[in-house]
């Protein structure tokens, strides 16, 4: 695709070309309108393909860049051109009577004419000193910086390293310490490396300091193992784990390097049009990432095999290389709230401290950040726009494991998940809770709470607070909350499903953001575990992909004030989406089709549902999955399990 669109760039006239690369060749919609082609040019031709998608990000593009409504309708009026197009096409092929058109945007968009969207960089704030002095990871270069490099139309890795790192500087490309969501418009994830590796990497470039004074020394090697021992457990079990599955991929991977092999070098036209040829380069490119995967983990696991066999009594800090026993590039476990809450940046600008028990002082010996503070205390000063705040966080979310909270919640107020937990300052603090009875239907609970705090044990305490305004999401005093404002206070104090939550919020500011921040920070099983007859290796490889699918999970997840964005690309003036607003959340969905299709002719839904409810109501519309969303014998055969959500039942109701 990107070939034949590239060559379609060029006009077919040079004086035409010269005034097109004068002006600047749009690279932009190179697959934009290659897709275009292909689904015009194969819908009355190729009567055997059952699905086409195209993906137009012409009007998020123009949204992001301009707050004027001519530049906004002009870009509807393009996706409207290509839309009865694509109309005129179907209704002219052989399977015109059958075919369904579809269309959905993924998300709405929070833009202004009186506003221009205000931007903050988290890569920055994390770079300074008051941030941590972290080196960050992003997927876009920050700023639009220039590179003269080659252009990589997909996502490298981009390291921003900081002037002001308080241990690591000139080591930022080894030692990358903070990872952030690469394009966060109104919202940003951010994974920072597990603060123990911290200490334990700081620690031991201290002792391997020859002018160490012998008293520092000796403490500070007790606390260095006071800190492994204290991981020592589950990181051994990572060790062991990771060996069998590994192993186990290893033989995976010999079994499909076989069946690469065994590939002809050419397919056929036959093979070509059942997919074969496509199948055959699938196997082939899973098999090569499964190989670098293998490699990348195996190098991992060496190195914190190496941290393991460290033991006090032989200890000599001279004679281990730190990227030995300290992974270069690796982000270690994910952080718990104490450590979020206490950070250790670097070492304090006094040194390793002694306390009156002569033993190292913790507190006193490391710089330390409060992320949750740091970030509710950013302000500018030269925000211009009455209608912005001078804030560009509104609030923070993080999962809570369940066993820290559950002595702190009484039976009525019990979660069976994680709860996730909003920071919008000392006071303002909310837990949302959620839970799921014996028929597997679950309800989820706002908790006003304050003054949260994580022990280094794990133990989370904090006081339940009564309704008030301010709070995170601000329900009690939204106008266009559902519920009225006179029994808002007790419906609030109550467990709902979550159509009675979408039915009360939909209409408020936050729209979907019980349901949404739940959906977002909840673990989800990448696979069934009540699946039967799957082999030794197979459990071993799935228990890998969920080792995976942890790994990508943020530390936190911070929510921009309306009007101010994260894009670390370049600050989107024209308008963003990411949030939880119900101008960001709100999309589009229309659906027509055929005689034969059954979709019926102005049916206009009035029930708000959620974006979960896409792919149900699709395949169900297709005869894919049957009433309570299980997959059919050929869906399930291809890996598909129960889809979550509930079907839009106008629309199957008109269908029947």
């Amino acid at each position: 695709m990107l070939a034949s669109g590239f060559v379609k760039l060029y006009p077919g006239n040079p004086k035409d070309f010269i005034d097109e690369w004068t002006l600047g060749l749009n690279f932009r919609k190179i697959t934009i309108d290659q897709s275009e082609r292909d689904i015009l040019g194969k819908l009355s031709k190729r009567p055997e393909i059952d699905y086409y998608d195209y993906y137009d990000v012409s009007f998020d593009h123009v949204s992001h860049q301009n707050n004027d409504t001519a530049s906004r309708l002009t870009a509807l009026k393009e996706l409207d051109r290509l839309i009865g197009k694509l109309w005129v096409a179907i209704q002219a092929s052989s399977r015109g009577e059958e075919t369904a058109l579809i269309l959905l945007s993924d998300h709405g968009f929070n833009s202004d004419e009186k506003v221009y969207s205000q931007g903050y960089n988290l890569v920055r704030m994390l770079a300074s000193r008051a941030g941590g002095g972290h080196h960050v990871i992003t997927k876009r270069r920050l700023m639009l910086d220039y590179s003269i490099k080659g252009i990589y139309p997909l996502v490298p890795l981009i390291t921003s390293t900081s002037d002001e790192s308080y241990y690591l500087r000139g080591q930022g490309y080894e030692y990358p310490t903070a990872l952030v969501d690469f394009d966060g418009n109104e919202r940003s994830s951010i994974h920072l490396r597990d603060s123990d590796l911290n200490m334990l990497q700081i620690l031991l470039q201290q002792l391997r300091h020859e002018k160490l004074l012998p008293e520092i020394k000796t403490v500070a090697a007790d606390a260095f193992f006071d800190i492994l021992d204290r991981n020592r457990a589950d990181w051994r079990q990572t060790v062991e784990q990771l060996g069998e599955e590994l192993d186990a991929l290893h033989r995976w991977i010999e079994a499909n390097q076989k069946v690469v092999a065994a590939h002809p070098r050419k397919f056929g036209p036959d093979d070509i049009a059942l997919g074969v040829d496509k199948e055959a380069r699938r196997i082939a490119s899973l098999t090569d990432i499964a190989v670098k995967t293998e490699a990348d983990f195996r190098k991992y696991s060496s190195t914190l095999r190496n941290l393991l066999v460290l033991r006090r009594e032989t200890f000599n800090a001279r004679k281990v290389a730190i990227k030995d026993v300290i992974a270069p590039g690796a982000m270690g476990d994910s952080n718990s709230v104490h450590q979020i809450q206490n950070y250790v940046a670097g070492l304090a600008p006094e040194g390793l401290t002694l306390n009156a028990n002569q033993e190292l002082d913790l507190e006193r010996s490391f710089v330390r950040v409060n992320y949750f503070d740091l970030l509710h205390s950013q302000k500018v000063r030269n925000n211009v726009q009455a209608g912005v705040s001078n804030r560009p966080v509104d609030f923070v979310a993080v999962r809570l494991p369940l066993d820290s909270v559950a002595d702190a919640l009484s039976a009525d107020l019990k979660p069976t998940a994680d709860p996730i937990w909003l920071f919008a300052g000392t006071e303002k603090q909310a837990l949302l809770l959620s839970r799921e009875n014996a028929e597997g239907l679950r309800s989820y609970r706002y908790l006003p709470v304050a003054e949260l705090r994580q022990d280094a044990s794990g133990k989370t305490t904090f006081q339940i607070k009564d309704w008030a305004e301010g709070l995170p999401l601000k329900y009690f005093e939204d106008d266009n909350f559902a519920i009225p404002a006179s029994v808002r206070a007790s419906w609030l104090n109550e467990w709902h499903s979550e159509i009675e939550w979408l039915n009360a919020s939909h209409k408020s500011v936050y729209a979907n953001a019980i349901i949404g921040l739940n959906e977002h920070l909840g673990r989800h099983p990448v696979f069934d575990a009540g699946d039967k007859d799957v082999s030794p290796d197979d459990k071993l490889i799935r228990r890998f992909r969920q080792r995976q699918r942890h790994l990508t999970e943020p530390d936190l997840l911070i929510l921009a004030n309306n009007h101010w964005n994260f894009d670390v690309r370049g600050f989107n003036p024209g308008g963003n989406h990411g949030s939880f607003f119900r101008v960001s959340t709100n999309s589009t969905f229309m659906i027509a089709g055929g005689a034969r299709t059954g979709i019926p002719r102005g049916l206009a839904v009035e029930q708000a549902y959620d974006s979960m409810s896409f792919m149900p109501t699709i395949l169900r519309l297709m005869g894919k999955i049957d009433e309570e969303n299980q997959p059919n014998a050929e869906m399930r055969e291809r890996g598909f399990r129960k889809f979550p959500g509930g079907v839009i039942k106008e629309i199957i109701a008109s269908v029947k």
